[in-house]
């Protein structure tokens, strides 16, 4: 049990520098009092919003491929054919839509240097 507790003492555990946290804090968009500050909103709405269009290009991916699953097993009939076209014509805008829309992002965030 002793040499237990030699051995425990004998580890030395280092705290983190408080300097090196407080400049990572505050180059992370948080001021020294742990408070937001606007870098931190801006992350966060553009980390939503790219988020968000990520997951409306697979939703529009998808589509496509149900659009195009329709139209290969419409079998002549004519009404899924309409369905299938529609739904590939849809998704296609849609997928082009996202891509406009992470352009115009990426296009915004290069002006303003973010």
């Amino acid at each position: 049990m002793v040499d237990l507790i030699q051995k425990a003492k004998a580890i030395e555990v280092s705290a983190p520098d408080i300097g090196s946290i407080k400049s990572f804090i505050q180059q992370n968009g948080w001021d020294s009092k742990g408070n937001a500050t606007l870098d931190s909103a801006v992350g966060l709405i553009t980390a939503t919003i790219d988020l968000a269009l990520t997951l409306a290009g697979i939703a529009a991916l998808i589509m496509f491929l149900w659009g195009v699953f329709d139209l290969l097993s419409s079998t002549g009939d004519e009404n899924k054919i309409k369905k299938g076209k529609s739904t590939v014509t849809w998704s296609l805008i849609g997928l082009i839509i996202v891509a406009a829309a992470k352009t115009i992002i990426n296009i915004i965030q290069n002006l303003l240097n973010m």
